[in-house]
C-alpha cells in the first residue's frame, strides 16, 4: 500500500523507484488472488492476458496512487493514468525509466501481460467485436436511449441511424416486451434499407423499491417555542384559533357548549398553525383565559389567549406540546368547560 504521508515532493529517483516496485508487488498479489477467486472458471495460472490485465487495472484503481502520479510527473514520466489497455507493461517500461536515471539494474520477476502493443491491438479488436465497424471518421461510438415512441415511430429511428447512431439502447426498466420487440424490428428492418448495421443493447432494470399502502395515521401538531442554547424561551410557539361551526351544529343537532370541530393545521410555515373551535367558543373566550390539555404524550400542557378579534383569537404555549384530534381541551376562564369530548376532529389540508 501506498503511503501518502511518506511521499515527499524531494523524492529521490532511486526512492521512487523502490515505491514503484512495491506497487508493481502489490498490483500482482491483488490480481492473482482476484483471479483464484474465479477458479472455477480460470484460475491465476491459466487465465489469458486479457484476464490478467484486466485484473491488474481493478487492482492499480483499488490504490489512490494521485500523489505518486504527481510525483511522476515531476520527472516527466507517464503517470500510469492511460494505462489500460496494459497496466502492467506501462508500469514496468516507468520503473525501467527510474532504474536508467538512477543507474541501477533492476531484475523484474517475471509475470506473464500484455505488451504495449498488444494491449492496444486487443482492445481495438475486442472494441470492434463488441460495438461494431465505425462508419463515420471519429474515433467513438454514439449510443441513443430510445423513447418510448420508437416503438411505434420508425421515422424515428430512420432519423437517428442517419444522424449517426452505432447503438440502439433500450432501457427495460420502461415500456414492455412489445414495445421492445417493435424497437428492434424497426431498427433491423432501417439498417437493411441504410445497409448499415446497428447494435442493440439492452438494459436490464435493476431492484427497485416498492412499498404497500402506508398505514393511515392520526394528524399531529407539533408546538415548539423557541429557545436559547441555555433551554430558555425566548418567544414562544403561537397557534390561531379561528370559528367554525362543528359538524353536528350544521346538521342542527344540539352539541354541548365548549365541543371543538378539532380542525387543525400547520401547513403554511410563514403563519401560526390555526385551531378551530366551535364560532360560540371563539366568540366567549377572553384574553387571559386557556386552554388546557393533556397533549398526545400525556403531557399537562395551556394555551395562553393573548388577543381575540371577532371570529378568532391567538394564544401561546411556552412549553413543546402534541396535538392530535382526540387530545381534549378544558377552557378555564371563571369555570372549567370540556372542550372536545366525545367529538371527531379532521385535518385541514
Amino acid at each position: 500500500m501506498i503511503d501518502k504521508a511518506k511521499l515527499d515532493e524531494n523524492l529521490t529517483t532511486e526512492a521512487l523507484l523502490e515505491r514503484l516496485l512495491a506497487l508493481r508487488a502489490d498490483l500482482i498479489r491483488v490480481a492473482n488472488d482476484w483471479l483464484d477467486s474465479y477458479q472455477d472458471s480460470f484460475s491465476s495460472a491459466s487465465a489469458g492476458n486479457s484476464a490478467r490485465n484486466f485484473a491488474h487495472y481493478l487492482a492499480l484503481r483499488s490504490e489512490d496512487i494521485r500523489p505518486l502520479q504527481g510525483l511522476l510527473a515531476r520527472h516527466g514520466l507517464s503517470s500510469l493514468g492511460r494505462n489500460e489497455p496494459h497496466v502492467l507493461a506501462g508500469l514496468d517500461r516507468v520503473i525501467q525509466m527510474l532504474a536508467y536515471y538512477s543507474g541501477r539494474q533492476v531484475q523484474l520477476p517475471y509475470q506473464s501481460y500484455c505488451s504495449i502493443d498488444e494491449g492496444f491491438r486487443a482492445l481495438e479488436q475486442n472494441t470492434r467485436e463488441l460495438f461494431g465497424d465505425k462508419y463515420y471518421a471519429r474515433s467513438s461510438y454514439i449510443m441513443v436511449t430510445l423513447p418510448s415512441k420508437a416503438g411505434d415511430d420508425p421515422t424515428l429511428i430512420r432519423s437517428l441511424l442517419e444522424s449517426g447512431m452505432d447503438i440502439a439502447r433500450i432501457n427495460c426498466a420502461h415500456d414492455g416486451p412489445e414495445a421492445w420487440l417493435r424497437m428492434i424490428e424497426f431498427i433491423r428492418h432501417e439498417e437493411q434499407k441504410l445497409g448499415k448495421a446497428c447494435r442493440i443493447q439492452m438494459d436490464l432494470a435493476g431492484h427497485k423499491i416498492r412499498t404497500g399502502r402506508l398505514a393511515k395515521r392520526e394528524p399531529v401538531l407539533k408546538l415548539r417555542p423557541q429557545r436559547n442554547y441555555l433551554g430558555r424561551v425566548l418567544s414562544p410557539a403561537t397557534i390561531d384559533l379561528i370559528a367554525e361551526p362543528s359538524p353536528e351544529a350544521a346538521n342542527g343537532i344540539n352539541t354541548m357548549p365548549g365541543t371543538s370541530t378539532g380542525a387543525v393545521t400547520d401547513t403554511d410555515l410563514t403563519t401560526p398553525p390555526k385551531l378551530s373551535l366551535p364560532e360560540e367558543i371563539i366568540d366567549a373566550i377572553q384574553p387571559g383565559d386557556r386552554l388546557v390539555m393533556l397533549d398526545a404524550r400525556g403531557s399537562k400542557r395551556s394555551l395562553y389567549v393573548t388577543d381575540t378579534i371577532p371570529g378568532r383569537a391567538r394564544a401561546n404555549t411556552y412549553k413543546t406540546l402534541y396535538m392530535t384530534p382526540d387530545v381534549q381541551l378544558t377552557w378555564r376562564h371563571d369555570s372549567p368547560r370540556r372542550l372536545g369530548s366525545g367529538d371527531r376532529r379532521r385535518t385541514l389540508g
